[in-house]
């Protein structure tokens, strides 16, 4: 009897530890990423096959890793209740109180050994327990094919009654997906702060509208028609323009765009009676609502530079250059004509002078403020929607804890404040 009994209970512990083996699998397919899967598969070899078994029909496998699963505890239950009959038999102990004891035993082990211990492995190891475990799946699979195809039937047939899908095979990487790499290659220090600061601006691309960075109308500099050309190029050389948009009546109708390359084309010629409409190429126009990723992939694809942005009802909105849309990836790009004086300086008494057009998002992440967006996008935005007017000269708005202080204004627009808090 005791022979016995000390061999089912090697054979209890191995169902266990099979159990344990196939809890490992499943769980560490389910915790592959699709990164990972698409390398293990350009990889191929034995790794490669049975992932590619696994993509491909993934409700057969499933179906195999469960009925191997089902198969080995529901044996080791039986041969469990099995020893503790034979060990109550043998002592004259009372059966049902031994078959209590043996489930509450093996339960146990079932958790520790066979689902718990196997499973939290294969999830902060997914691919070396896959590739470690690779061999003895294909033999498993192999074994349970003929099984594990008639429930996938049977599961394809339930699903279908219902109406529903079984189909897994879309390996798309999901932006979440590709934050979470680049935020763990960061940890890792294989991405740098700033390589992970330009592939999030990347990502956020299809997010932003052509509104959110475009120069505002405001902002722009144009000349009329029919301004002499000297007078422009003495406003482009002031100004360091290399475009300029041209307009006729009013700037809501801009007629073009002159590039100053296509001045000196004519160098040699008097151009002093020449006026701007001789020398402009066609405006590119473009929504307020545009996608920037769409509309940098439409600068490249016309070969322009520049677009004109146009509110709902067809008057100027501002206008957006390939510069902008760049900087928006890679920071502020300046070069040796652009007023290198910083948009945010901190001044001796701790207080911070600050241009108006510095956006909300830059000014929270330099500061570590936690200004909240709304209708507004700049600094400049934020002060004449608190007040609802455009402030004077000197005068104190407050928001929050926050003391801004109106250094330079005009009419129109703020330019210049000081901020304290």
């Amino acid at each position: 009897m005791e022979a016995i009994s000390s061999f089912e209970i090697t054979i209890f512990f191995l169902l266990i530890f099979l159990s344990g083996f196939f809890s490992s699998v499943e769980t560490a397919m389910h915790s592959l990423s699709k990164i990972t899967i698409k390398k293990i598969l350009s990889e191929g070899g034995l790794s490669g096959k049975i992932l590619g078994v696994w993509t491909s029909n993934q409700d057969q496998f499933l179906s195999a890793i469960y009925f191997g699963n089902n198969i080995l505890k529901v044996s080791a239950s039986v041969l469990a209740a099995s020893i503790a009959i034979d060990f109550a038999r043998f002592h004259g102990l009372y059966e049902p109180y031994a078959l209590g004891i043996s489930i509450l035993i093996s339960t146990l082990f079932f958790l520790i050994i066979g689902e718990v211990a196997p499973k939290t492995v294969a999830q902060h190891s997914p691919e070396k327990t896959f590739l470690i475990l690779a061999a003895p799946i294909n033999f498993t699979l192999t074994l349970l094919r003929p099984v594990s195809a008639f429930f996938s039937w049977i599961s394809r047939f339930v699903v279908w009654l219902l109406g529903s899908s079984l189909s897994r095979k879309n390996l798309n990487v999901t932006e979440e997906e590709i934050r979470a790499i680049v935020e763990a290659g960061e940890q890792d220090g294989a991405i740098e702060e700033d390589e992970k600061q330009m592939i999030h601006s990347i990502i956020e691309l299809g997010d932003t509208t052509a509104k959110e960075i475009m120069v505002p109308r405001v902002d722009m500099i144009c000349v009329d028609v029919e301004t002499p050309m000297q007078e422009i190029l003495d406003i482009m050389g002031r100004e360091k323009l290399s475009r300029i948009p041209v307009y006729e009546h009013s700037i809501d109708t801009i007629v073009g765009i002159l590039h100053i390359k296509n001045v000196m084309n004519f160098w040699r010629k008097n151009i002093q009676d020449m006026t701007a409409i001789e020398f402009i190429t066609m405006p590119y126009f473009v929504p307020e609502t545009k996608k920037v990723d769409e509309l940098l992939r439409e600068f490249q694809s016309k070969h322009m530079q520049m677009a004109i942005v146009v509110d709902e009802y067809g008057g100027t909105a501002g206008l957006i250059t390939m510069e902008d849309v760049v900087e928006e990836i890679v920071g502020e790009i300046t070069d040796e004509y652009d007023d290198h004086g910083p948009m945010i300086r901190k001044q001796d008494d701790g207080s911070y002078l600050i241009d108006s057009k510095v956006e909300i998002g830059a000014l929270n992440e330099q500061l570590g403020l936690q200004i909240p967006s709304g209708d507004y996008h700049t600094v400049g935005g934020l002060i004449m929607w608190i007040v609802r007017r455009v402030p004077k000269k000197n005068e104190v708005v407050t928001y929050d804890n926050l003391k801004f202080t109106v250094m330079e204004a005009d009419r129109k627009r703020v330019h210049k404040v000081v901020l304290s808090f």
